[in-house]
């Protein structure tokens, strides 16, 4: 007969999977495989039921993603129901398909059962770690304080300097968070973050730019004041600090 084998999971986020541009993280399953007594878990990186599940040669439960402890304390836990599975079922012929099937007796499918019935449980327990997701901008939105400077993030951070930065973000919030997390978009908070600080200093040099055109006509209409006023070319010319040939040039009529 066929004996359970548990593959334990290794790291503590492994069972966490949410692809770019999904609402939803991949469903995490924990799999008997009829044909080598296999009992993992693992998240399903497609959307579909793979084959040997829908003929039931792999026997699946969905269970949250749970922390890489708690999941292979599930799986010790299961794994007397996973061999009573073992020991009453088969893989037959279907004879109308031709398809190869999994076929369970009576008192493997009752065992079956029980492993639903302890994952439900399992589901409902608000002990039970799971891995969260934690997005990089909704933590640093609840900040008080920005944490450019602390990071060391200004407009001047290179795209080759990004990845280091995120990748401290990461570390960063994994330290201060509660429990096991998976961090994502750090990388595009950081650019975003980054491009921003860019773009305030093209506004404050378009404001200093508006702000020094407002000047220099201020500064040109003084000049025409004071050279009505009597003062010579050369003596404006020395109040603001440029050349009588200048002053000229303001005054637009060759002055004296």
């Amino acid at each position: 007969m066929t004996t359970v084998s548990i593959r334990p999971v290794v790291e503590p986020t492994a069972l966490y999977c949410r692809y770019k541009n999904n609402y939803e993280p991949q469903p995490v399953y924990i799999n008997l495989d009829l044909a080598d007594g296999a009992l993992y878990a693992d998240y399903r990186a497609t959307n579909g039921t793979p084959g040997r599940v829908w003929l039931g040669q792999v026997r699946a439960w969905e269970i949250p993603p749970l922390v890489a402890d708690a999941a292979n304390k599930l799986m010790q836990d299961i794994a007397p129901l996973a061999q009573r599975i073992l020991g009453g079922s088969d893989i037959e012929v279907n004879p109308r398909t031709g398809d190869p099937i999994g076929v369970l007796n009576d008192d493997a499918a009752a065992a079956e059962w029980e492993i639903y019935e302890i994952i439900e449980n399992w589901r409902e327990d608000p002990a039970v770690p799971t891995v969260e997701e934690i997005k990089a901008a909704e933590w640093y939105s609840a900040c008080d304080v920005d944490p450019c400077e602390e990071l060391g993030l200004t407009a001047e951070t290179t795209d080759d300097e990004l990845p280091a930065v995120a990748a401290r973000i990461e570390d960063d919030i994994r330290a201060a968070a509660e429990g096991v997390v998976v961090v994502t978009g750090a990388e595009e908070w950081v650019r975003a973050r980054r491009d921003e600080l860019r773009q305030a200093l093209r506004d404050e040099l378009m404001q200093v730019a508006a702000d020094l055109g407002a000047l220099r006509a201020r500064r040109d209409k003084l000049v025409r004041r004071l050279h009505a006023c009597g003062d010579s070319t050369r003596a404006i010319a020395e109040l603001i600090g440029t050349s009588h040939t200048q002053v000229r040039r303001i005054l637009g009529d060759g002055g004296r």
